[in-house]
């Protein structure tokens, strides 16, 4: 997953939902580097939680995307998230 163009990160899941799984890998996929150039939160929901899970990212480009982590899998997400990152490192190719 490309995160160097990332600028916000916004979790939100429920551990003990279906979704919970996929949530925590993503997380764990996001480099600790990413962390110096963005600003990443996570909240973990309580269980029975009524409130839906969120996945919400801005890129540097002002481009916001926001998933629902329990109506996706988590390659749906991943492929959402690059698509955009490889549009903005194939502008990033041409005006450099």
């Amino acid at each position: 997953m490309i995160t160097k163009y990332f600028s916000q990160v916004t979790v939100k899941f429920d551990p003990f939902r279906n979704s919970g799984k996929a949530m925590r890998l993503f997380i764990s996929q996001i480099p600790a580097s990413t962390r110096q150039h963005a600003k990443v939160t996570y909240t973990v929901l309580p269980k029975g939680s009524t409130e839906p899970g969120l996945v919400d990212i801005t890129f540097k480009d002002k481009h916001r995307v926001t998933l629902n982590p329990d109506e996706k899998t988590l390659d749906e997400i991943i492929a959402n998230l690059e698509l955009h990152s490889r549009q903005l490192s194939l502008a990033d190719a041409m005006s450099g």
